[in-house]
């Protein structure tokens, strides 16, 4: 009787080491996924950053090699880089300035 009890005991422990252990490598697959999509998210804010600074810098480049300056566009690489971030329909006077007549704007 004394041995049923024994083995039923070791047998019982077994079974909750096992469920401690699943429980143990459940929670650490949790952390790792957790900690896998918090780099995830950094190397995209980075790249998204990265992006960013390359553009502008092109950007700045281009404006520099300009040989002449009319507009302010023209001058500013950051007024430059708003008029080419796509906001919705275009806005040619944002490009152009305002103009009295349609045949002005397109002589320009």
């Amino acid at each position: 009787r004394q041995s049923v009890r024994m083995a039923q005991r070791r047998q019982e422990e077994q079974h909750e080491t096992a469920r401690q252990a699943s429980r143990q490598s459940a929670e650490r697959a949790r952390q790792e996924g957790a900690e896998q999509a918090k780099r995830d998210a950094e190397a995209k804010k980075e790249a998204q950053l990265r992006s960013f600074r390359d553009r502008r810098c092109a950007i700045e480049q281009m404006v520099q090699s300009l040989t002449s300056h009319h507009r302010p566009w023209e001058e500013e690489a950051t007024s430059l880089l708003e008029l080419l971030e796509p906001r919705g329909p275009s806005d040619f006077t944002r490009w152009l300035g305002p103009q009295s007549d349609r045949r002005s704007a397109r002589k320009q």
